[in-house]
């Protein structure tokens, strides 16, 4: 079922699934599923915290970090106006050097919405007024929900993110200053640096650790199979400590390098970069 768009006067219609597919590029007949939309939306955020260091050059062996007076805290939240409810989804390093643009237009009306970072004692250290992105796809009659996509200061001795709609919190996003930097698993002597073990399907997984690391640190995984000229996000802002990858993904690839960015929404980033040979 295709729900259509009242506003661009597109009516409802039941699409016959023999004919039409949700986004095969094989197939000639195809539409855009809502689950499919919010998919690649989701992802689409994501991998906008990240900055131009997706496609970065190769990143030198072991463990770096990038200095914290050059990074500012990249915090999505999705909101529901209707029930007055939030979910602060990320909170991910951007560099200072790279220009951040809103993932939506944000609503003319006045929301009172705000943003804000306080440390363990409750006491705020820095706020900022944060604009509704409402989603382009609501219908009247159902719930307003949207996004709150800002940027704040990496703030020091910070150890949370709230989120106020009329100055009452809808939701907090603990944080941590410092982050443990994640390190390949050995695999015992002689083997991969990164374990990067067999997977069904022939694809492989790739695990790492990071004892000691507080409970909301995240990771970015990123992956490149042409000797760092080009990187591949595979993961941002995930918790787990494994993925697993494709090697149809990387054709002709006898080794990957894996990069893993550890963050735990303020302080330094860390960062490790690790080849795998693929065998």
């Amino acid at each position: 079922i295709d729900v259509g768009d009242p506003a661009l006067g597109f009516p409802m219609t039941v699409m016959p699934g023999v004919e039409w597919h949700d986004v095969m590029s094989y197939c000639s007949k195809q539409w855009l599923s809502s689950f499919t939309y919010n998919g690649m939306m989701d992802r689409i955020t994501a991998e906008d915290a990240l900055g131009p260091g997706t496609n970065a050059g190769p990143a030198p062996a072991g463990v770096r970090a990038m200095t914290a007076s050059k990074v500012q805290i990249h915090v999505v939240a999705s909101v529901n106006m209707t029930k007055r409810s939030a979910t602060v989804s990320s909170a991910l390093p951007l560099s200072t050097s790279v220009g951040h643009e809103p993932a939506g237009v944000p609503e003319k009306k006045v929301r009172n919405l705000e943003v804000r970072v306080v440390d363990a004692a409750g006491k705020v250290l820095h706020t900022q007024k944060a604009p509704f992105l409402p989603s382009s796809r609501h219908i009247k009659g159902e719930d307003i929900v949207g996004l709150v996509d800002v940027v704040v200061p990496n703030v020091a001795k910070a150890a949370a993110i709230e989120l106020l709609l009329a100055k009452k919190v809808l939701d907090r996003f603990d944080v941590h200053g410092a982050t443990v930097a994640a390190r390949a698993m050995r695999g015992g002597a002689g083997g991969p640096s990164l374990t990067a073990g067999p997977a069904e399907g022939g694809n492989v997984m790739l695990s790492w650790e990071a004892p000691g690391a507080g409970a909301n640190q995240r990771y970015v995984v990123q992956v490149s199979g042409d000797g760092g000229t080009s990187w591949n996000t595979l993961a941002a802002g995930t918790a787990d400590t494994s993925l697993e990858v494709d090697r149809d993904d990387f054709p002709g690839a006898t080794e990957l390098q894996v990069r893993i960015t550890a963050t735990s929404g303020f302080g330094q980033p860390s960062i490790i970069t690790e080849r795998v040979p693929l065998v």
